[in-house]
């Protein structure tokens, strides 16, 4: 990644030191490219550790037996039947809470 983002600050910077325009749309639009492209690396990072963690986490319900993940469900079961009542719901990006009632 780091090498794509060296090489689209190279490609931005002759952007901006060339005079002819066409040049100049050539360099910016193959700095777009190399940014894109350190952004597709991050998420194959990301995608990667993301399965790593999955299949951690099945081997693990694997070899602790189907009973604690049955225990688990229970309890997320009863931590919704526990809020079924009333549910207060915040949006962070709106600053704004509001509560349902139960219908």
């Amino acid at each position: 990644m780091r090498n794509c983002h060296e090489r689209a600050a190279e490609a931005r910077r002759k952007a901006d030191a060339s005079a002819d325009p066409a040049s100049r749309d050539n360099f910016l639009h193959m700095e777009t490219r190399w940014l894109a492209l350190a952004r597709s690396y991050a998420f194959t990072e990301c995608l990667g550790d993301f399965t790593l963690a999955m299949s951690d986490r099945r081997r693990n319900l694997e070899e602790h037996g189907q009973d604690e993940a049955g225990s688990e469900a229970a309890l997320r079961l009863q931590e919704i039947s526990t809020l079924s009542s009333r549910t207060t719901m915040s949006t962070p990006c709106m600053g704004a809470s509001s509560t349902w009632p139960s219908g």
